[in-house]
């Protein structure tokens, strides 16, 4: 670019190393393209100047002086139909000498001319204007200018001292027409030079404003994913403060009205009324300490996440240990369990989570389970997977009620066969903590034939013990 400045040539574009680079390739193409075209002519310029030195103007001295275009135009065809084409250095360096060469032709038939009449001083601006096609590049009209221009002034003070006044002034016009040729080729370069640059501009900053427009579509669906992570998290605080407004707090309120109406009227109570009330307390506390389980679960997984710890366990000892606090309140209910499991099925799962899943299945099942039902829970294993299903002959749901069933801006939670309340919070729970063990959930259920909800989970011998944080 330093040679621009020395022209004082400016362009309005942006350039760096790589268009730079771009440049000189497209220099090196156009000068090839240029050379396949007029090289073939120039040999027919050659000959039919060659046949007029011998048998036109009778001056065969003037086809020595057409040797140098000869020889480089020769030489530019060995260079462009073979290999050395592909080196730009090459192309551009011979590119010039043919210039130069065109100029030595043409000032030198000037220098001759006096002696046969100028007869060859159309030949002169000939090869004079043909240079200008052929020369490419800021550095090469440099150094054409610069040769041009010695050997211009070389010849006008050879003509001012051996010519006459009208011969002198002929060649002063030829300068003159070098001249100008030297400022359109600056003139067509600096053009080329532009629109060279400014197209790969547009390119540069059409791909730029795609990658902006690109990231911003990025930026916009990130956006997108926190504001509904957002509405999310504002249900899930809805949500939290509605079971500790409601769900927690009317059991709570029940617990503390029977135990006051206890407590006046204890002395009027036999053992039995005594028992009955115990009970129902008792009954209040355990599913009120569930909730309360489910919902510190949740508030944790929401908030802070769950830690998850995956050890090979054996799926009829989770169940047990997970359904064990509930075994009362199904018995309360007259309610048959059966447990199918096979010692041998062994999972490879968090305990603790799994647990809360298998608590909440069951729970739900005592509750939506008339008195003097059943529930089975029966397991069985595959080539990947163990597959757990709780199963009941309850009041069952319909289709619209099982696609709303883990959603958590909806309410799907529904009284009990006694009148037992839910939250819904505990299938919500479930779900996330099934996916957290890489598990499934699937659902079968018909209005008053009962529900099964069937959960799979991962074998041991196809995960290695791992500890991951949701």
């Amino acid at each position: 670019m330093r040679l621009l400045q020395l022209l004082k040539l400016k362009t309005d574009v942006l350039h760096n190393e790589k268009l730079d680079y771009e440049y000189k390739m497209e220099l090196h193409q156009s000068i090839l393209r240029y050379n396949r075209i007029l090289i073939p002519f120039m040999y027919l310029v050659f000959i039919f100047y060659i046949i007029g030195d011998f048998y036109i103007w009778n001056v065969p001295q003037f086809a020595v002086l057409r040797l140098p275009g000869i020889l480089t135009c020769t030489l530019i065809l060995i260079v462009t139909i073979s290999k050395l084409r592909n080196n730009i250095q090459l192309v551009v360096s011979i590119n010039n000498i043919h210039c130069i060469g065109l100029l030595l032709m043409g000032f030198g038939l000037v220098v001759v001319g006096p002696n046969y009449n100028f007869k060859g001083i159309i030949s002169c601006i000939l090869f004079i204007i043909a240079s200008h096609f052929f020369i490419k590049g800021y550095r090469s009209i440099l150094l054409f200018g610069t040769v041009g221009a010695i050997l211009a002034v070389v010849t006008l003070i050879y003509s001012m001292l051996r010519f006459d006044t009208y011969h002198f002034a002929e060649v002063a016009g030829l300068v003159t027409v070098f001249i100008g040729i030297i400022i359109l080729s600056i003139s067509n370069e600096n053009k080329r030079f532009n629109e060279f640059y400014l197209q790969r501009n547009l390119v540069i900053e059409k791909d730029k404003t795609q990658k902006q427009n690109k990231r911003l579509n990025e930026i916009n669906q990130q956006l997108d994913v926190a504001l509904k992570r957002l509405e999310e998290t504002d249900q899930s605080k809805n949500k939290f403060f509605s079971i500790i407004a409601h769900d927690l707090r009317s059991p709570f309120s029940s617990v503390v009205s029977l135990m006051e109406e206890l407590k006046i009227n204890l002395n009027d109570y036999n053992k039995k009324d005594i028992e009955a009330r115990i009970n129902i307390i008792e009954e209040a506390t355990v599913s009120t300490l569930a909730y309360l389980n489910n919902l510190l679960y949740w508030a944790s997984s929401q908030m802070n996440g769950i830690r998850i710890e995956k050890q090979p366990t054996k799926l009829k000892d989770i169940v047990e240990q997970s359904i064990s606090p509930y075994l009362n309140a199904a018995y309360l209910k007259t309610i048959n369990v059966k447990l199918n499991l096979d010692d041998n099925i062994i999972v490879l799962v968090d305990q603790k989570t799994i647990g809360v899943v298998i608590s909440n299945l069951f729970s739900n099942a005592i509750k939506y389970t008339p008195k003097g039902g059943s529930i089975t829970i029966s397991g069985k294993e595959t080539d990947s997977t163990a597959s757990l299903a709780i199963e009941d002959n309850g009041i069952g749901m319909d289709e619209s009620l099982i696609e709303q069933l883990f959603k958590i801006d909806q309410n799907t939670s529904r009284i009990g066969t006694d009148n037992e309340k839910g939250s819904g919070l505990g299938l919500l729970l479930s779900s996330d903590f099934i996916k957290y063990n890489d598990g499934s959930i699937s659902i079968r259920s018909k209005e008053n034939e009962g529900s099964c909800f069937t959960i799979t989970l991962p074998l041991t011998n196809k995960l290695t013990n791992k500890q991951i944080k949701i």
